[in-house]
């Protein structure tokens, strides 16, 4: 087992024993949303069609040559790969689980505009278009060859309520933002660094109000995700977290009193 498996493991087990269920949460905010989000097994036919859309990406053999600034430590660097769509799909792709928490998240909010941050093939993007499509959703994605397969998508699936742009999350995401009076809901999926991270986050919080929810993607993905998640939990206007383990929501509610809440999912 490599070393990062190991640690993942032990942050795994860490969150085992620290996690609640609804029983043990004092919070009605955060119960009520246990029950109505988190528990809820109602599965809508789209998201069926989404996954069914996704297994077909599964079997795709054609070759894409990709481009990730994700994955490197430094905000430059970038690795370019040749890779076959279904690998993108098997490896890049939300999983089921945390799709259709995302889908019943935005269906319960409504938000009226959302940022996600990295598209990849478009399936998180699809499962949040679809659950509110009057929503205005922008999505960044740092590689090309990915936005055409996820515009294809788009496209199959009828999901017009979507503005992609193409580049690097620092170049791409100051010009999003200065087109958006407001913010409500935000899903960061890329670059999953420590520092990028809170530069994203603060960038975004300046475009945030009191009922803006951010959902962060892979917050015990590496020590420094779990560095950023720590310190993101610190910041004086975000009042409740809940970490879901392979996922982080902050809210800014100022009705609510500050809490950090490990939540079994």
């Amino acid at each position: 087992m490599s070393r990062n498996n190991i640690r993942l493991l032990r942050s795994y087990l860490r969150y085992r024993v620290g996690s609640k269920t609804k029983y043990k949460i004092h919070s009605p905010f955060v119960f009520d949303l246990i029950t109505q989000v988190f528990e809820s097994k109602v599965v809508p036919e789209v998201c069926n069609q989404i996954r069914s859309l996704y297994r077909e990406q599964c079997r795709n053999s054609r070759v894409l040559e990709t481009t990730d600034f994700g994955q490197s430590s430094s905000r430059m660097a970038y690795i370019t790969e040749f890779l076959r769509i279904s690998e993108i799909a098997r490896t890049s792709s939300i999983k089921k689980k945390s799709g259709e928490l995302l889908y019943r998240l935005v269906e319960h909010l409504k938000p009226e505009t959302i940022l996600e941050l990295g598209t990849a093939l478009g399936f998180s993007t699809l499962y949040i278009a679809k659950a509110y499509p009057d929503t205005h959703l922008y999505t960044i994605e740092g590689c090309a060859a990915k936005v055409e397969v996820a515009r294809s998508n788009f496209g199959r699936m009828s999901a017009t309520n979507i503005a992609v742009f193409t580049g690097r999350f620092d170049t791409q995401l100051p010009k999003v933002l200065d087109n958006i009076n407001k913010l409500d809901f935000v899903f960061m999926d890329g670059h999953h660094q420590y520092r990028p991270t809170l530069e994203y986050f603060s960038m975004i919080m300046k475009h945030s109000h009191e009922d803006t929810v951010i959902v962060l993607d892979d917050i015990h993905w590496s020590t420094g995700m779990e560095k950023a998640w720590e310190l993101i939990k610190q910041i004086p206007d975000v009042t409740v977290t809940i970490d879901l383990n392979h996922m982080g929501i902050v809210f800014f509610r100022k009705s609510l009193s500050k809490q950090n809440f490990i939540i079994r999912y």
